[in-house]
């Protein structure tokens, strides 16, 4: 037996034993051998977290997570029904609709908060170049050093470019790290451990950096390319100012890359392939049209909301009347450089 398989059945015997009181698994692990022996064991509650991952990734990427429900099914015929609960951050109606689908929910009760999030300034700028991508992010990179803001968490879309990013920080005196899938487990331990724990770090992150990842002072976010989705933009925007404070997440796109996004799409199923050709279309809107880049979100996941609702106070680049010692001077070329 390998140390790993003995101490999964340590842990299995432990909450048999009702010594153990919570077990996290992954879809994978849950629909694996282990199955078998959690179906043994009466359990009060499961949870499944991250529940947007049914949409997001369950139809293609990572079918097990639609596969949740069916052990949840075979583990009624053995024991009581246990509570029931999925979580999420970004739940727009599609979303809701797949998990209340392919979730054995029961007249469930559903609790949800206002999306948008008063500390984050939203930050969008259209670029022609990548050598115009590069000069505006060192200039985000220089502002967010001489104002110490924290830590800086970087999106990019393949690890190819997380190393060529943190390379080319780091040439221009910028300690940035790269952070990706390809790197070791223990590497990307270290790197996280590090960055959690260094006031002033860059990460140059692919969507490896993703969920459960909840460090409370990322001052700073920036996208280098557009996302995929808004909710995974809103996904990963919403790793900033998770301690409440003032924090800025900065969109840097050229118009070829979202026309990309639009061709990028290969599922099977025409339904799917529709959906995800609609969420791409509205990233196109959300980064070109000239409405409030918050409302514009906001909408997107309330859409109980009437769009005539303004946000007060919104600080985005489309709305804010921005002074040059301000970062959304960058993004705002064409407004007042003083307050009026």
């Amino acid at each position: 037996m390998t140390l790993l398989n003995q101490k999964k059945t340590t842990i299995l015997h432990s909450l048999q034993r009702n010594t153990t009181r919570f077990v996290y698994l992954s879809p994978e692990q849950l629909l694996s051998a282990t199955q078998a022996e959690l179906l043994k064991i009466p359990l009060s509650h499961i949870c499944i977290d991250e529940a947007h991952c049914i949409s997001e990734w369950g139809h293609d990427f990572r079918p097990e997570y639609q596969k949740i429900g069916t052990f949840l099914t075979a583990y009624t015929r053995f024991h009581d029904r246990p509570v029931l609960s999925a979580f999420t951050a970004t739940a727009h109606a599609t979303v809701k609709k797949d998990i209340l689908q392919f979730f054995p929910l029961q007249n469930p009760q559903q609790f949800s908060l206002p999306y948008w999030r008063e500390n984050i300034d939203y930050c969008v700028r259209e670029i022609i170049s990548e050598a115009q991508k590069r000069r505006a992010w060192l200039e985000i990179l220089t502002w967010w050093q001489e104002n110490e803001l924290a830590k800086c968490l970087v999106y990019v879309p393949t690890r190819i470019d997380a190393e060529f990013y943190a390379d080319w920080a780091r040439q221009r005196g910028f300690s940035a790290q790269a952070f990706h899938a390809g790197l070791s487990l223990a590497k990307r331990k270290a790197l996280l451990a590090k960055f959690q724990t260094t006031p002033m770090s860059i990460l140059i992150a692919t969507t490896a950096f993703g969920m459960g990842i909840d460090i409370p002072d990322i001052r700073v976010v920036v996208h280098l390319s557009p996302p995929i989705t808004l909710s995974a933009y809103a996904q990963e925007s919403g790793r900033a100012g998770r301690d409440g404070q003032r924090s800025w997440c900065f969109l840097l796109f050229r118009g070829e890359d979202l026309h990309q996004n639009l061709t990028l799409f290969f599922s099977p199923n025409k339904q799917r392939h529709r959906h995800q050709k609609k969420e791409a279309h509205l990233v196109y809107r959300w980064a070109r049209e000239s409405a409030c880049l918050a409302r514009s979100l906001r909408m997107y996941f309330e859409t109980e909301q009437k769009d005539t609702q303004k946000i007060i106070g919104c600080r985005c680049s489309r709305c804010q009347r921005v002074t040059s010692t301000t970062p959304l001077a960058l993004f705002c070329p064409r407004a007042p450089s003083t307050q009026t």
